[in-house]
């Protein structure tokens, strides 16, 4: 607190009322910072409210694009991984076919191949009858049961592979 003068009745009234006057003029300064501080903190709470919610905004907009983005991206995947798969299916199918076309080949190549032994064991038979004796049938006989072996072989193998097909 001030020291004011003391005077006959009390103390200087003009050393008051200035000293009043001043502090009237600090407090209205004080109260005009006050009001400029607020106003500044509302300014800043508006602005921080608008920042965020911008933010918000372009945070939900983001999200939005990398869900559609990655929405298309596993589309396209999908599309690609069945379109690669039924590539593959048709070149299995297409392999089968061919393995089919070649057993099938070389079983009529080797029962075409029975026959001619059959028919050359004949000829020959009868050929020996007329000039040898009867030579040893044995030999023949372990040829024929070779080849039928190989087209028993080529079934089998084929019915494996037509049992592995429905599975």
């Amino acid at each position: 607190m001030p020291n004011f003068k003391i005077v006959r009745k009390g103390y200087d009234i003009y050393e008051v009322d200035s000293h009043i006057a001043w502090l009237n003029e600090e407090l209205n300064e004080f109260k005009d910072k006050e009001s400029h501080i607020n106003k500044a903190i509302i300014s800043a709470e508006i602005a921080a409210s608008e920042v965020k919610a911008k933010a918000d905004k372009e945070y939900n907009e983001i999200i939005t694009q990398a869900k559609t983005q990655a929405e298309t991206i596993l589309t396209e995947a999908k599309n690609e991984s069945d379109r690669l798969l039924s590539k593959t299916q048709n070149q299995i199918a297409l392999i089968r076919r061919r393995e089919t076309d070649k057993m099938n080949e070389l079983k009529l190549f080797v029962e075409d191949k029975i026959e001619y032994l059959n028919s050359f064991n004949s000829d020959y038979l009868n050929l020996a009858k007329k000039y040898f004796e009867i030579p040893n049938n044995e030999e023949f006989e372990k040829l024929r049961e070779s080849l039928k072996n190989i087209t028993a072989l080529i079934d089998s193998f084929q019915t494996s592979e037509s049992d592995s097909e429905k599975e």
